[in-house]
């Protein structure tokens, strides 16, 4: 039975930051993780660390809302789970956080090694963290405005896409010497998020 907030549907916006928010709790741990071990949570840093993680969903749902239209909206955000969820698995398990070297040693991969990647912890971050999300979002109704009414979808994401990209800016401004520090401080991180936002 479907919950009664979504007896209705949820328009696209609302589905891509709720797959952002979920991405940032279940894709990111190990890079936090290895944020802390340089940026303890403390009083005075806590603002800041705060402050990432609101950049780093920020930054995914942005992503997420540019590449996600009305037909193609369920097929993007179900792959990006599935690859998140794999991606997540590899981080927590060696530690890591996967950048594009690793991507492309990924790619150069034969069966055989890959076989010996196939694990019962692979299996269940797959299905937990990638098939159970997209069976949900696939059966989750999107509510549109019609064909006549895409002005106002396209008005609707403009808007999102504006006030992530203006929430993003600021908080850059605002907190501008601790992410010029983790820029320096993660060079290979800053941009080598792992799919779905790490």
């Amino acid at each position: 039975m479907r919950p009664q907030f979504l007896a209705h549907g949820l328009s696209s916006n609302a589905l891509i930051l709720w797959v952002s928010a979920f991405l940032l709790a279940g894709g990111n741990l190990s890079f936090f993780a290895h944020v802390l071990k340089d940026y303890p949570l403390t009083t005075g840093n806590a603002p800041a660390l705060f402050s990432l993680l609101w950049v780093f969903g920020a930054a995914t749902a942005l992503l997420l809302a540019l590449v996600c239209f009305r037909y193609t909206t369920k097929p993007v955000l179900i792959g990006i789970l599935l690859l998140s969820a794999l991606a997540a698995c590899f981080m927590d398990s060696y530690g890591i956080v996967i950048n594009s070297e690793m991507l492309q040693n990924a790619a150069q991969t034969n069966l055989a090694e890959a076989g010996d990647l196939l694990t019962f912890k692979l299996l269940s971050y797959f299905v937990v963290l990638g098939v159970l999300p997209a069976i949900g979002i696939a059966n989750i109704p999107l509510r549109w405005r019609g064909w006549r009414g895409w002005r106002a979808e396209a008005a609707a994401r403009a808007k999102l896409l504006g006030a992530l990209a203006l929430a993003l800016v600021g908080t850059v401004l605002v907190f501008g010497s601790f992410y010029a520090s983790f820029a320096r401080e993660n060079s290979s991180a800053v941009g080598s998020v792992a799919v779905g936002s790490d």
